[in-house]
């Protein structure tokens, strides 16, 4: 497994292994063509949905053979056709491709009550040399935004050397090597 894969998928592991999707209804936004992290919470999770618009449905079930299929649902759409009610949204490296992540994270305060996120730190927000990612986050924008709908009842950092910490400091942007993701569990009350 190569070296930003592993960190990526342990961003699921981290999700799946603290409980936050133990007998839940989840989805998770923006899961890439292949849903490979979809499949590290689909064990734990009561139903899983994996959604993007590259989603190739037709390798899944040939890729995945040892994963419960009657628990997985896979969706080919956009982030916003999907209008279930959930219990969980896991949403690993989405924030920095969305062009209006205030609709995003109004979006996921409709359908559900937790959201696990994540996203590059960066000092300042705003465009980097990444030509893929809209924007990069400072941690008290990325924060300040997710509070608007929920609260966060955990933040940690995942550095380069796939430690999770408390605390930590921007070491460039997702085009360092070194880069330093957050990580946020978020909360909100149904109405």
């Amino acid at each position: 497994m190569n070296y930003p894969l592993t960190r990526h998928l342990q961003r699921y592991e981290y999700v799946s292994e603290k409980g936050y999707v133990d007998g839940k209804v989840v989805v998770d936004m923006g899961c890439g063509p292949f849903a490979m992290g979809s499949f590290i919470l689909t064990p734990r999770a009561k139903f899983v949905y994996a959604i993007d618009r590259d989603l190739m449905e037709n390798r899944l079930f040939s890729v995945n053979k040892d994963v419960a299929m009657e628990r997985f649902f896979p969706v080919r759409g956009d982030l916003y056709d999907f209008e279930k009610a959930v219990d969980v949204v896991v949403a690993i490296e989405v924030f920095e491709h969305v062009d209006n992540p205030e609709r995003f994270i109004d979006h996921l305060h409709r359908i559900c009550v937790n959201a696990f996120l994540t996203t590059p730190l960066v000092e300042k927000t705003g465009k980097t040399v990444n030509p893929d990612h809209i924007a990069e986050y400072s941690s008290s924008d990325f924060d300040r935004i997710v509070k608007e709908n929920f609260d966060i009842i955990e933040k940690v950092y995942q550095h380069s050397d796939m430690l999770i910490t408390p605390r930590a400091k921007p070491c460039g942007c997702s085009f360092d090597r070194g880069h330093v993701v957050q990580m946020i569990c978020a909360y909100r009350d149904w109405e």
